[in-house]
């Protein structure tokens, strides 16, 4: 026998949801500090730099190269082991529970659990909703990941990086909405850190 859910019923399941979403993030967040204690010594902010120009040559990717130059000193204090892709949708739940990462991609220029960090963001503020890998609308976990990382300013900045890259892999229409959420980005960021 099958029905259709109610809406509370509905809401119900969005929150169960959502409360073992936020589970999982806390356990990237522990995943990732081991990240944080693995060096990497290959790190070239030049080279991210560069890189990111390979992706879309925008005035917000000059701008997000000044900030990362501006921020470079900082940027490289925090070199270490980079999964290098850990979008949410490269995270897999196994039947044991365990949580496995698949897909890495340490590109060899910077390198940083940061990254990592950032890439977590950037899936909470729509990347697999807004490009149909998922439909969980992530945003309002933002916040309380937020509070439960250091180095936000950093974080954030390489988030509109990661968006950045993600330009030259879309078509003419997804490149708008790329372009919408680096402009929300980068009003945030100056809201928050200027």
């Amino acid at each position: 026998w099958l029905r259709w859910l109610t809406p509370d019923e509905e809401k119900a399941c969005e929150d169960r949801a959502e409360a073992k979403m936020e589970k999982d993030i806390d356990e990237l967040l522990r995943l990732v500090e081991w990240f944080r204690a693995i060096p990497d010594w290959r790190s070239d902010i030049g080279a991210y730099c560069e890189n990111l120009l390979t992706h879309s040559k925008s005035e917000e990717t000059e701008w997000a190269i000044r900030e990362i130059q501006a921020s470079a000193a900082e940027l490289m204090e925090k070199v270490s082991f980079s999964h290098g892709d850990l979008s949410l949708s490269n995270v897999i739940r196994s039947t044991d529970g365990s949580i496995k990462i698949i897909d890495p991609n340490n590109k060899g220029d910077y390198s940083s659990y940061l990254l990592d960090l950032a890439k977590i963001r950037f899936s909470m503020t729509g990347y697999e909703r807004l490009f149909g890998f998922g439909k969980a609308d992530l945003r309002n976990l933002r916040d309380a990941f937020d509070r439960k990382t250091e180095d936000g300013r950093l974080v954030q900045l390489l988030e509109i990086t990661h968006w950045i890259r993600l330009y030259k892999y879309r078509t003419e229409e997804q490149r708008k909405t790329v372009d919408r959420v680096i402009d929300e980005l980068i009003k945030e960021y100056g809201e928050r850190w200027s």
